[in-house]
């Protein structure tokens, strides 16, 4: 097979990328090699592709080919950690049997064999250690943290680990069906370098079908898939990192679908009735890939209709499937994959259906709208009541979104006490479900005045500072494209002689 050639920046951007772990034990952010690469920054997903780089969370990590880069002082030093990182996998497996390891468990039986080993040596070499799928079928990560926290598993194979070269050796064997690999190149060569190949199966690509109302669906499941399955590559065409501005979209869609060895269908019940989702399936289906339903929400493996049923489904927001989808997509790929937090992917899952149900009306039917509408209210009080300077304090009591229109004063008599006032457009007008919103206005006439005159029609009361009086805030609002008024009725003191209405005695 012959050897691939890297552009000489992205080489140079490897080297900073392993220099960075190697020094802080930390990976480097997405937007500083981007930034440095300027328009060229599809090279890193090339080295991603590629097995030189891992893209996890926001952060690129070298993998083990990356040392190839290296000065041989750095390389050395890097399989000193994965060989002492590598004997303790083997002591624990020797004592207690098949187990995943933190670094603290694989820290304490490294310093069997070396008295002086440090978290750092540990923490360099379990993450260099991952890339060697043979010795270690599975490892877990934890991306969302600063530094990046491992667990690795012991094994039956470790037992055949002699040395790191040597396993490095076998590993390039076996992903590149080759019997050597090159030299490392020298640090000042201006040429492109030449290094060993890495197998094609590492670049291969998932279409994620879905529809345009799963959009948040289907971008966190895309993310997901490619942090804990590293070197494959999902392509969502709502991910404006897929599909860019400027793009020739149908045209971007059809490529990616000729160049996808596998198809996952986001099976919402939104989805099933979209004709670009048929499109894109019926596509899978003439090129015969491989084709998983990910069902999701109220839509179920057992209720799918054909032509989907006659595929094996998962319900990708149950943790046993979830964990289905996974393995399947790391063997279809011959890829490694980690262990997720499928608790916390489910729950995510779930909540992001919820959300899309919640604001998709074309699956809902007249009589689930109007309930809907009619179990939501705002409440509201008066938080200032100052004539020039008023504020409303709403309360959003339900699990609905809902966007303010217009607020109305009201006195007795159903009177207004002022004109209705219109919240701006550029203004915050959406309250979540169970939250608050405040809206600031300076009225037009003097509400205090006006209510008490609607009170006490005889003029006001002798020897009182302040009276009592009864008004209605009513709040306009739209719920699920449907107009309600939400009226709440409050008591509240007058004070005519500073203008001010006081709700909060």
């Amino acid at each position: 097979m012959p050897d691939k050639v890297l552009d000489q920046r992205l080489v140079t951007a490897i080297r900073k990328i392993t220099d960075r772990l190697i020094t802080h034990r930390d990976g480097t952010p997405q937007h500083e090699s981007k930034r440095e690469l300027g328009k060229n920054h599809s090279l890193l997903e090339q080295a991603v592709r590629d097995g030189y780089l891992q893209n996890i969370g926001s952060k690129y990590f070298p993998c083990f080919p990356a040392l190839e880069f290296e000065d041989p002082g750095s390389r050395s030093s890097i399989e000193q950690c994965i060989t002492l990182v590598f004997k303790s996998l083997r002591a624990i497996y020797e004592r207690e049997g098949d187990r995943m390891c933190t670094s603290d468990n694989i820290l304490e039986a490294c310093k069997e064999f070396d008295t002086n080993a440090s978290q750092e040596c540990v923490s360099v070499g379990m993450f260099f250690a991952t890339n060697f799928s043979f010795y270690i079928p599975l490892w877990g990560a934890s991306p969302d943290n600063d530094k990046l926290s491992l667990n690795l598993q012991t094994s039956a194979r470790l037992l055949e680990f002699d040395d790191v070269l040597s396993a490095w050796k076998e590993e390039v064997a076996r992903k590149a069906r080759a019997t050597e690999r090159t030299s490392a190149p020298t640090s000042d060569s201006n040429q492109p370098v030449p290094v060993p190949a890495i197998p094609q199966s590492q670049s291969k690509l998932i279409f994620l079908s879905h529809a345009a109302k799963d959009q948040d669906i289907a971008i966190y499941l895309k993310k997901i898939i490619e942090e804990v399955i590293p070197g494959s590559r999902v392509f969502v065409s709502s991910d404006t990192e897929d599909l860019r501005p400027g793009d020739e979209w149908v045209k971007t869609i059809r490529q990616n679908l000729r160049e996808s060895t596998m198809l996952l269908l986001l099976a919402s019940n939104r989805a099933l009735s979209r004709p670009w989702v048929w499109y894109e399936t019926g596509s899978a289906w003439s090129r015969e890939i491989r084709m998983i339903p990910c069902c999701i929400g109220k839509m179920r493996k057992a209720g799918l209709s054909a032509p989907f049923s006659s595929y094996q489904a998962l319900n990708v927001d149950e943790a046993a499937d979830f964990s289905s989808l996974v393995t399947e997509i790391g063997r279809e790929l011959d890829l490694t994959i980690r262990v997720p937090e499928i608790a916390k992917v489910v729950s995510q899952l779930q909540a992001f259906d919820r959300t899309a149900q919640e604001n998709d009306t074309s699956t809902l039917t007249a009589e689930e709208i109007l309930l809907r509408v009619d179990s939501t209210n705002v409440s509201a009080r008066i938080a200032q009541g100052y004539s020039d300077s008023f504020s409303i304090l709403l309360t959003n009591e339900s699990a609905e979104s809902v966007l303010v229109r217009e607020i109305r004063l009201i006195g007795p008599k159903s009177i207004a006490l002022a004109a209705p006032y219109t919240l701006p457009h550029e203004s915050k007008r959406t309250i979540a479900p169970h939250d608050r919103l405040q809206v600031d206005w300076k009225l037009q006439t003097n509400v205090a005045v006006n209510l008490m005159h609607l009170s006490f029609p005889g003029g006001w009361p002798h020897g009182k500072s302040t009276i009592q009086a009864d008004l209605t805030i009513e709040v306009g609002c739209e719920i699920l494209k449907r107009f309600k008024k939400c009226p709440t009725n409050r008591q509240v003191q007058v004070d005519v002689l500073n203008s001010r209405i006081d709700d909060s005695w």
